[in-house]
């Protein structure tokens, strides 16, 4: 039996995540006292339309594990190869043709093999009886790992320092006490006496610091903003990163979550993979990254490659050789340092304003604070972030409608959500939903009626036959770009290619929402190109100089950069693997969130390049001296 692909979607998207309900409704009362404009708007759409999709991959992945109970062990098998297959988290198509697919093979199969499965001949499909599932069940929940796991040592460790201490601490009146002036040890329960270097300074400076009026001259020739404003700019930038830092670090973390960055083959299969794992990588390289993920937590060196007049500590793990700090900004006992220029300059009253003087002088004159709060508005715009309280009222509307909805179950609706994860509405809930979104259309209205006479196996067919349409939909076209000798004013803009090798002078191209495989840059020098958006694998860099051509949001993977110096051009939220500096020079380039892992800069010397709240994991830095970096 057939049914309209319009009908199939209105079967509800229920499971065990974060899911709502759309509707193409006209503002409601609260929309229209935020005020909103057309684009904030559309905002509020897609988030709905993304909750949508989710829903959909969520939904999918239901019927996968349901699949996986009921089909044979070969059939099983195939269909778990095909999602593994699958490495974009958000491939609805790929993942609807995979279970289009191993639906229509087992059917074709019971079908051929009808007779042998009545007769159960075979005991591929027994199941474990229900007590010793229970009994398994329960014993893999005891963890006796746990009891030698570091939380709990620590844990342990603490409380004995604490005891040893309030056993052998003395009572005594502390006011008064000779010790008032000693910080006790808990790890070894021996007394330091805190001692200072200097007095502090009777009068405060009064006059800036050559080094600060230095820093002030570049800010007013090449900043962006008035010197007097750079300090407020800087600190509200740098915390809005520090918020996002941790907003995406935290969101990792949300009940729901793991189905938006989580493959459906992980879901199916109930595996914990970390968000390294799902990079943009064709299938071969997946045991590379799985040999990265191995790795996470190594160290990374440092040979022949002095860092001089560094600003800030170097956080990373870095085992160094022939490579100190030479006249570094601060003082830190921890690592190589020649000649600190606090510990030169104490006696002068230097402070740490004056390092934070250049290191804002930096990111103003390289672009990276004006790059940093352009992609901070591209995540508000594709997060709503920010769009007001008015917005969240509405989402909250939608919950808990939605909440509403799911007390008005059955107890068969609830059952087959327990062992399903998904259960289908009847058309009276149908009718109150919509009423309840004041959504009125005749067109939904008569869908609604037609569904309603429906049996619930007919429901089911339904449902595989959207599933079905997904996988047709949206047949994907190959773009490729254009050779070019020289290209002034002539953006690329949703414009994927592959496998086109790129060369010639780019001034004034910026490349946008355009991924790409397997495209080199050859001789491709460019001016003011800025990547936004545009995830590369692999994209080799050969000869292409870049001079203010910053990189947003677009993740690289094997993609060395080879005599090809960087000028005014910072990284912003955007990761590297797998692509070493060699021979190419940087100036002016910070990295902004921009972790990096398998990499490293051979012969590459870095001037004002600093790294801020990028981390590194298995780097190595050959013969490449850093300066104010």
């Amino acid at each position: 039996m057939n049914f309209p692909a319009s009908l199939a979607l209105l079967i509800l998207l229920l499971v065990n995540t974060s899911h709502h309900v759309i509707s193409e409704k006209p503002l409601s009362e609260e929309l229209k006292e935020a005020s909103l404009d057309s684009k904030s708007f559309d905002k509020v759409k897609q988030i709905h339309r993304n909750w949508y999709y989710f829903a959909l991959k969520a939904l999918m992945g239901q019927l996968a594990k349901e699949m996986l109970h009921n089909i044979d062990s070969q059939s099983g098998e195939w269909l778990k190869l095909c999602l593994r297959r699958i490495i974009t988290a958000k491939d609805l198509k790929l993942t609807a043709m995979c279970l289009t697919k191993t639906k229509r093979k087992w059917e074709r199969y019971k079908r051929e093999n009808k007779a042998r499965l009545e007769s159960n001949e075979t005991v591929a499909f027994k199941q474990e009886p229900e007590k010793h599932r229970n009994l398994i069940s329960k014993a893999k929940k005891l963890d006796f790992n746990k009891l030698n796991s570091t939380k709990f040592l620590s844990k342990r460790a603490d409380l004995m320092k604490r005891k040893i201490y309030k056993a052998t601490s003395l009572q005594r009146r502390w006011k008064r006490s000779p010790y008032r002036l000693v910080e006790p040890d808990l790890d070894n329960n021996l007394k330091k006496v805190a001692k200072s270097g200097t007095l502090p300074p009777l009068f405060a400076q009064t006059t800036k610091s050559p080094l600060h009026n230095v820093a002030d001259l570049f800010v007013s020739l090449f900043g962006k903003v008035p010197v007097t404003d750079l300090s407020k700019k800087w600190s509200t930038t740098y915390k809005n990163l520090e918020k996002m830092a941790n907003v995406l670090e935290s969101n990792e973390k949300l009940p729901g979550a793991r189905v938006y960055h989580t493959r459906v083959y992980d879901i199916v299969l109930e595996n914990n993979v970390t968000k390294q794992s799902e990079v943009l990588v064709p299938p071969y390289l997946q045991s590379v990254f799985d040999l990265v993920n191995s790795f996470k937590n190594g160290g990374n060196a440092r040979i022949l490659s002095p860092r001089i007049a560094p600003l800030m500590p170097d956080k990373a793990k870095r085992k160094g050789f022939l490579s100190p700090s030479v006249f570094p900004f601060y003082k830190d006992d921890t690592e190589e340092q020649i000649l600190p220029i606090p510990k030169l300059l104490e006696e002068t009253g230097m402070s740490e304003k004056d390092r934070e003087k250049v290191f804002e002088m930096i990111m103003e004159v390289s672009g990276a604070r004006d790059a940093a709060d352009n992609a901070l508005k591209i995540l508000q715009h594709l997060s709503s972030f920010g769009l007001g309280e008015k917005i969240l009222a509405v989402s909250e509307h939608v919950a808990e409608t939605f909440e509403q909805l799911r007390s008005s179950m059955s107890g068969e609706q609830n059952n087959d959500l327990k062992k399903k994860g998904y259960t289908f509405l009847e058309q009276a809930q149908w009718k109150k939903l919509h009423e309840d979104q004041d959504l009125h259309e005749p067109e939904v209205k008569a869908m609604v009626d037609e569904y309603g006479s429906l049996t619930k196996e007919q429901r089911e067919e339904a449902l595989w036959e959207a599933i079905s349409n997904i996988a047709g939909l949206n047949k994907r076209r190959r773009h490729k770009r254009q050779f070019r000798t020289l290209s002034v004013l002539a953006p690329t803009v949703l414009s994927p290619y592959q496998f086109a090798p790129v060369f010639g002078l780019s001034v004034l191209g910026p490349v946008v929402l355009s991924p790409n495989t397997f495209s080199p840059l050859l001789l491709d020098p460019s001016v003011l190109g800025p990547w936004v958006l545009s995830p590369s694998v692999p994209l080799p860099f050969i000869i292409s100089p870049y001079l203010l051509s910053p990189y947003v949001l677009s993740p690289l993977v094997m993609a060395p950069f080879v005599f090809s110096p960087y000028v005014l051009s910072p990284n912003v939220i955007n990761p590297y693997v797998l692509s070493p500096v060699v021979l190419s020079p940087m100036v002016l380039c910070p990295d902004v969130i921009s972790p990096m892992v398998l990499a490293g800069s051979v012969l590459s010397p870095s001037v004002a390049s600093p790294s801020v709240l990028s981390k590194s994991y298995l780097m190595a830095d050959v013969l490449s001296p850093t300066v104010f970096s």
